[in-house]
């Protein structure tokens, strides 16, 4: 599993580089806030908007290849539909590695014309 696939990313772009770019500084910007949303939800201990969030997490990680962030994500809404609190807690804070894991790996590609 990679932090950012290339190739799904293009795939999911109809292989337009640019559109890959827009997507993933969007999906950048857009993550740090449903990461905010998420951690109000855990939180609150309301785990449907829990898995509610953290499915359309994994649906937009998905989009843009961030390969990492779609796997935690999945495994979050998992648990919080089961209103496991526990590997919740574990779950939260990868979601925050993986994502600055992608930003730095999008950042490096982006400098460096391979994006």
């Amino acid at each position: 599993m990679e932090v950012f696939d290339r190739q799904m990313a293009l795939r999911q772009a109809n292989g337009d580089p640019e559109l890959v770019k827009k997507r993933c500084a969007a999906f950048s910007e857009s993550a740090e806030t449903a990461l905010a949303a998420l951690e109000r939800a855990f939180t609150e201990r309301d785990s449907a908007t829990l898995a509610r969030l953290a499915r359309e997490l994994e649906s937009g990680s998905s989009q843009v290849g961030a390969e990492g962030m779609e796997n935690v994500a999945f495994r979050l809404a998992e648990a919080a539909t089961q209103a496991d609190w526990k590997d919740a807690t574990e779950l939260l804070p990868k979601l925050y590695m993986e994502l600055g894991w992608f930003q730095r790996v999008i950042d490096e590609r982006a400098c460096s014309g391979n994006l």
